[in-house]
C-alpha cells in the first residue's frame, strides 16, 4: 500500500533565512519536535567538507557531528543531510554504522549528471539510502530526463526527486513530470518532490503530485512555517493539515 512521507528540510533550506544559525540546543529541539511531530524524514543540515564547523550552524564537515543533533531514540525516522555534488568526497565518507545519518541527498545540476551520478553510487556503496536530487528538473529535455531517469534505474537508490529549485512548475508540468518518471523508474525506487514557493505553487503542486496514480511510496518535502531559499518552501504544517 502507498505511502506518503514527509520530509521536513527546515535545518537545511531554511537555512538560507538565517545563515544556518540556529543554534546548538534549538537544533536538538527542533529535531525532537519533529520527531514528536512524526515527520518521516528529517533533514539535518548542509554536508560540506569544506566549511569550518560551528555547532551553532547546521552546516558540517563530517557525519560525526551531524549525530549530536540526533536523538537517541529516532522513533523510527530517518535522518539524511544534503550534500551538493563537488563540494564531498563519497570515498571518505564512513560506512554506514547507525550513529548518525540514515542516509544523503546528493544534489546535482544537469552539467553534473554523470559525475553526479557516480557520486550516488559510491555513497550507497557506503551503505548509505542515496536520494537522487535532480536539481532544476525543468532544464531537462524530454530526452534528457528519460536518460537520467534510466541511468538511476542502474544505481537503484532510495529515492529520485524531482526538484523545483527555482519555481518554474505549474500542477500541469508537476502532473505531466511526474507521470513520465513513473512510466520508466524501476518500481522499487521511492519518487518524491522539492517544491519552492516563488510563484505561490508549492502547495498546490505538492496535492497534485500526491494525487498522481501510482503504487509506490512518495516522499514530499516542507519546512517550519515554509523557511526555505527563495520565497521558501511549502509549509509543513500545510502539508500534515492536508494528510
Amino acid at each position: 500500500m502507498r505511502r506518503v512521507q514527509l520530509l521536513d528540510c527546515t535545518l537545511r533550506d531554511g537555512g538560507y533565512c538565517n545563515d544556518c544559525h540556529f543554534g546548538f540546543e534549538n537544533e536538538k529541539k527542533i529535531v525532537n519536535g519533529l520527531v514528536e511531530s512524526n515527520i518521516d524524514v528529517i533533514e539535518c543540515g548542509f554536508f560540506k567538507e569544506s566549511i569550518e564547523y560551528d555547532s551553532d550552524y547546521t552546516r558540517f564537515n563530517s557525519l560525526e557531528q551531524v549525530g549530536r543533533i540526533i536523538p537517541q531514540n529516532r522513533g523510527g525516522k530517518l535522518f539524511v543531510v544534503l550534500a551538493d555534488y563537488g563540494k564531498f568526497d563519497p570515498k571518505k565518507l564512513p560506512d554506514y554504522n547507525g550513529a548518525s545519518v540514515d542516509g544523503i541527498r546528493v544534489a546535482f545540476h544537469k552539467k553534473d549528471m554523470s559525475g553526479g551520478l557516480e557520486a550516488c553510487q559510491k555513497v550507497k556503496e557506503k551503505g548509505y539510502k542515496v536520494f537522487v536530487q535532480a536539481m532544476v528538473s525543468v532544464a531537462y529535455t524530454d530526452e534528457e530526463f528519460l536518460e537520467l531517469i534510466s541511468r538511476v534505474n542502474e544505481i537503484e537508490p532510495y529515492a529520485f526527486y524531482i526538484v523545483d529549485s527555482f519555481s518554474n512548475l505549474f500542477p500541469e508540468d508537476i502532473a505531466r513530470m511526474a507521470k513520465q518518471v513513473l512510466l520508466k523508474l524501476d518500481k522499487d525506487i521511492d519518487f518524491g518532490f522539492h517544491a519552492h514557493n516563488n510563484i505561490q505553487m508549492a502547495f498546490s503542486n505538492a496535492i497534485t503530485f500526491m494525487d498522481v496514480e501510482s503504487d509506490r511510496d512518495i516522499y514530499i518535502d516542507g519546512s517550519i512555517y515554509g523557511m526555505g531559499r527563495g520565497a521558501g518552501n511549502v509549509p509543513i504544517e500545510l502539508l500534515m493539515d492536508y494528510l
